[in-house]
């Protein structure tokens, strides 16, 4: 029987393309292979109904956001996302809250003997960790679950479900050595969830993935809900606690709502969520969702990493933004809802960014800039970075507990850290702080 330690040591046996890079990926690749395991497990993808969330900018938030609202409403509800910030566990929740280390190490020990002892040189492994994800649901007997896509749609292992309601986020540009290196290219690997006998919902795009993902639902015969013109959020207001909206979707208005994630961007995160949510409902012919677990379940919604405040005086705040369209609005969020002196940036990225781009915006933010490397092999190293910091003298840091005991040095009380650049960076800032 593994333990927890022995269960991640098995994990670590299948290929990582999270850790050692996405190039490449998509040669070779279908859904043959976790088809197959799921087939000799019974099928459990097929035991309850499913959301599917795809995109580049906010699935991860709308995910969230759309499993607690169908929490807050009495369902049992499943939720997987990726990647991780700090433990494997972060990935699979069950009514809000992740799934144990026993459980973990149960589900890992059944599986690795129930689909043979090589199924680590058949599986990478986050189709492994999907397909974990997939049979822990079925064995919780949920009710719906709420799938995010890792990188793509199309061949992403979450691909296999038959949702009824299929979600799509803002979509920029991010991983285009495999998605492509245009936003319509983008838009079709990210638009091949959506399968015919559901309901499309999408948050505002840009007028290229918008005619992509119009010509696929039209080509699938689904429905398009369309944020900014099915769905619609009035008297906003933006602080560092969160925010508080007015919500109008194709079923309802719904006034006062609070999230306690602040953006802007989490608004619309959150009013995407409620309408896959009243869609769910309807379409589970269960009448109307309550208003007021709508509310409670965007109050309550919450995914680490996303503009999250770690400490005060000095202010520290971490966020996964990694791509340029995601920095761009993190520096918008920052500037709005947080008041402070200077600010004192933490940054590090992956080698597959746009890093020149992504560091431009977040120079004309900072006051004096770190420059560090996640622990993954992945990350660029800070000397490249540090270079399109010109102007900021920029201060380069061997690893991420150097670069937190650098910032605190310099910080008054009334200044800012930042750390982003990476979901890698802001998971290890957030483990250095949660031990301290």
């Amino acid at each position: 029987m593994k333990k927890y330690t022995d269960a991640l040591r098995y994990l670590d046996t299948f290929v990582n393309y999270e850790k050692k890079g996405f190039s490449g990926l998509s040669a070779g690749f279908d859904l043959s292979r976790v088809m197959s395991c799921l087939k000799k497990l019974g099928h459990p993808e097929r035991s309850y109904r499913s959301i599917h969330v795809a995109g580049t900018k906010g699935k991860g938030s709308v995910a969230a956001f759309s499993a607690s609202i169908l929490r807050a409403s009495s369902m049992k509800t499943g939720l997987y996302t990726s990647p991780h910030l700090s433990s494997p566990v972060e990935r699979i929740a069950y009514n809000g809250k992740n799934i144990s280390r026993s459980e973990f190490a149960e589900g890992i020990n059944f599986l690795s003997g129930a689909l043979g002892p090589d199924i680590n040189k058949r599986l990478t492994y986050f189709e492994f960790f999907t397909v974990l994800a997939m049979w822990f649901f079925a064995a919780e007997k949920v009710d719906v679950a709420v799938f995010e896509t890792g990188m793509g749609g199309r061949l992403d292992a979450t691909n296999v479900i038959v949702p009824e309601v299929c979600v799509i986020t803002s979509i920029s540009r991010d991983h285009t050595k495999v998605l492509g290196n245009s936003l319509e290219k983008i838009a079709r690997e990210k638009a091949a969830i959506i399968k015919k006998g559901a309901v499309c919902v999408s948050a505002r795009q840009k007028r290229a993935p918008l005619r992509v993902i119009k010509e696929v639902c039209q080509t699938a015969d689904v429905p398009l809900v369309l944020m900014g013109r099915d769905i619609k959020c009035g008297e906003e207001r933006v602080f560092e606690e969160g925010s508080v909206f007015d919500l109008v979707t194709p079923g309802g208005r719904y006034e006062d709502c609070r999230t306690t994630m602040p953006g802007e961007f989490q608004i619309e995160n959150a009013a995407v969520a409620a309408a896959v949510c009243e869609i769910f409902w309807k379409r589970s012919r269960l009448g109307e969702i309550d208003p007021r677990a709508m509310r409670e379940g965007i109050k309550k919604a919450f995914l680490p990493g996303r503009v999250e405040v770690l400490a005060r005086n000095p202010l520290l705040v971490i966020d996964g933004a990694h791509n340029v369209s995601s920095i761009e609005r993190l520096a918008e969020t920052v500037k709005k809802v947080f008041d402070y002196d200077k600010l004192i940036l933490i940054t590090g990225f992956c080698d597959d960014k746009e890093i020149k781009k992504a560091c431009s915006v977040l120079a004309r933010l900072a006051d004096s800039v770190i420059v560090t490397r996640a622990g993954t092999p992945r990350s660029a190293s800070p000397e490249k970075v540090a270079r399109f910091f010109q102007g900021k003298n920029p201060v380069v840091s061997g690893d991420v507990t150097e670069a937190l005991k650098r910032a605190f040095s310099d910080a008054g009380k009334k200044d800012m850290i930042l750390a982003a650049g990476s979901l890698y960076l802001a998971g290890e800032v957030r483990q250095i702080m949660k031990r301290k």
